[in-house]
């Protein structure tokens, strides 16, 4: 199994756990491959790596970072213009490429907040692909959408990413909960 996105203690108030209790925690559950998308920071990739070939569970290595709303007057998303991406390497120059980008979202594209464009990661994917763009739902505008049942703007976002990144390095997280059911329950 292949836990594709997880934080730790390096995304300042974002999450707890050190590296070799999440690093634990994933074996222990089963998972074979870990994914570290700690919020931008690539801090804890080397402390990461080590430890998890010394626990021989595979690496990837990642980062969540936000990323301008296609639909500038999303009234789902009050006053939030931001949406979350998480970008994962495939291979070694998909990292070296990660440390590119994150110095491109803190140094070039640091306001209102440190970002990346699509059009940033676009010139990425254009020489390689060595980089998977994962779309976190949860806080990504494509899932208000699909939430509140707007699947033509949905279908519109996952249309412009796929044009733009390159459909094989897309990936959408889907997540479910029972309090997301039970609420769209309750609308109908």
């Amino acid at each position: 199994m292949f836990l594709v996105r997880s934080y730790s203690h390096h995304s300042l108030l974002s999450a707890v756990p050190k590296i070799p209790a999440l690093v634990d925690d994933a074996i222990a559950k089963g998972y074979t491959t870990i994914a570290l998308t700690d919020e931008g920071t690539s801090s804890s990739f080397v402390e990461f790596y080590d430890y998890c070939q010394d626990k021989e569970i595979k690496p990837a290595l990642g980062f969540t970072i936000d990323t301008p709303n296609l639909f500038e007057q999303n009234q789902i998303i009050k006053n939030q213009k931001l949406s979350k991406i998480a970008l994962i390497a495939k291979n070694k120059n998909g990292y070296h490429n990660l440390l590119e980008l994150i110095s491109i979202a803190r140094v070039v594209q640091e306001k209102p907040v440190p970002h990346l464009t699509l059009e940033n990661i676009k010139k990425y994917l254009a020489k390689t692909s060595d980089l998977f763009v994962l779309i976190c739902t949860s806080e990504h505008e494509l899932g208000q959408f699909i939430y509140s049942s707007d699947y033509d703007k949905a279908s519109k976002i996952l249309q412009k990413y796929s044009l733009e990144l390159n459909s094989q390095n897309v990936l959408v997280e889907l997540m479910v909960s029972k309090n997301n059911y039970n609420q769209k329950k309750l609308k109908r």
